[in-house]
């Protein structure tokens, strides 16, 4: 996840530098002239007619997505070419100065481990491959006294073991930056989850509602997908309360929104609780009867459920009353679609309560009772 989220920055972080690195690598011909003048030829020829380009077409490839996972790899290609190279005008240069060209490893490293800063695992490939390089180099040279090789090489190894070390710093600290932002991210959006949802019945709640509206909200004219809204309210919930008071109330809030979230999860939908006894629900790409099907199956459900209701007038159970309203495309408001559900949920407590209006296999009633209403 760490590699995922950061791949991009990465990308354009190693490209940037990779371009300065090759304008530096390119600058070193001022090094050649001063001391390796007998093969300043060569060096413009290595630099700028074979090393250069080959690295620009490696960082090309780099940035391609399908070599995500070859990309450090790739980086610490060109690392290895350009030392090779320096290695390769170093052996053949027989200028007496050439000696003090072997210093020009040192920004190598630097630049590789730190500035490049491949994970940690790269950089010690990285760091390998260099100084083996650099050995072989020196071994080439025959520099005399044999001191002086062996005290380049121990300059070149402990500027790397320090420059590792610093590497491998970076990289934890970035990683636990990273897991520190993590998780700030996910308290975040555990806090706006928790905003957006009802204590008691874990639905969504009336804030989650309203944002969920606006995104609804299109201007006349760009879709054609269908849009439901289902508004139902317990009956005589108040006297539910009364009679067993409120615990057995919540709980029965609890049991019907429960049961509203396992049907409406089979239609891809969205359960809010409105108020108090009352739930919304937010159906889309579903068609007037298919909503008025759903309505009808929880209705169902819940009388099959049989929570007892002492003193309804309506049945000895919990019940429901049911209002349906649709719209396609966006024809109108979601404001104008909830004012038409609750309108139609009115009809059917006026009409005896558990009961979905309009009644199914009738949406052309249903159009026309609502725009009355």
């Amino acid at each position: 996840m760490f590699e995922a989220d950061t791949r991009e920055a990465r990308i354009r972080r190693m490209t940037s530098t990779a371009l300065v690195a090759m304008v530096l690598y390119n600058f070193f011909l001022l090094a050649d002239g001063l001391l390796l003048r007998d093969v300043l030829w060569l060096a413009v020829i290595v630099r700028l007619g074979v090393i250069t380009p080959i690295s620009i077409g490696i960082y090309m490839v780099m940035r391609r997505p399908d070599m995500a996972a070859y990309r450090d790899l790739l980086a610490v290609l060109t690392v290895v070419l350009v030392t090779s190279s320096c290695g390769f005008l170093i052996t053949l240069s027989e200028s007496p100065l050439h000696p003090y060209y072997n210093a020009g490893i040192i920004p190598v490293i630097i630049y590789a481990l730190l500035i490049q800063r491949y994970y940690f695992r790269y950089a010690v490939l990285c760091a390998v491959l260099v100084n083996v390089i650099f050995a072989v180099s020196l071994w080439r040279q025959q520099l005399t006294p044999f001191e002086l090789p062996l005290a380049l090489l121990s300059y070149s190894i402990t500027g790397t073991v320090c420059t590792l070390f610093a590497a491998y710093t970076m990289e934890r600290e970035h990683r636990l930056y990273y897991l520190l932002s993590l998780k700030e991210r996910l308290h975040a959006a555990v806090m706006e989850s928790i905003s957006n949802c009802d204590a008691l019945t874990g639905l969504y709640n009336r804030r989650a509602l309203d944002t969920r509206f606006a995104e609804l909200e299109l201007p006349s004219g760009r879709d054609n997908r269908e849009l439901a809204i289902v508004i139902l309210d317990i009956d005589h919930f108040k006297v539910y309360n009364d009679r067993l008071g409120h615990q057995a109330g919540d709980e029965c809030l609890r049991q019907v929104a429960e049961l509203i979230t396992g049907q409406v999860a089979d239609a891809r939908g969205e359960a809010y609780r409105y108020g108090g006894e009352e739930f919304l629900l937010l159906l889309r790409d579903i068609s007037l009867e298919r909503a008025a099907s759903l309505a009808e199956r929880i209705r169902l459900t819940l009388v099959e459920r049989a929570i007892p209701h002492p003193d309804s007038p309506t049945g000895p159970v919990v019940t429901a009353s049911f209002g349906v309203a649709h719209r396609r495309g966006s024809d109108l408001s979601a404001a104008e679609l909830v004012a038409r559900a609750d309108s139609a949920l009115y009809a059917a407590k006026n009409g005896g309560r558990n009961r979905i209006f309009p009644p199914l296999g009738n949406p052309v009633q249903l159009v026309r009772d609502i725009r009355r209403a």
